[in-house]
């Protein structure tokens, strides 16, 4: 039987390799998964520079596109959450 974890879902999704046999609603998830755990990556590194910047150079404009940054992160997390737990309802585990 092959292992039914969020890693090698992602990474037959990610990969284009069918890997074990998927279902469209288990591949829709995965995909959307991928994408949101990218733009999460993408607004932490934004979100890290930005606190670079206001420690050196304090300024409203910085610190209210650090809040949006901040929020936005925030709801990717939540959504990130969200799918992970419907894949494993779908009988998707993470590893380790």
């Amino acid at each position: 039987m092959v292992e039914r974890t969020l890693e090698r879902l992602i990474s037959a999704v990610d990969g284009g390799d069918d890997g074990p046999s998927l279902t469209p609603a288990e591949r829709t998830l995965a995909a959307e998964l991928i994408a949101l755990e990218r733009e999460e990556r993408e607004v932490s590194e934004l979100r890290r520079k930005l606190h670079e910047r206001l420690a050196s150079f304090p300024n409203p404009l910085t610190v209210e596109r650090e809040r949006e940054l901040s929020a936005r992160r925030h709801e990717l997390h939540g959504r990130i959450d969200h799918l992970r737990v419907e894949l494993q309802m779908l009988g998707w585990e993470r590893s380790g």
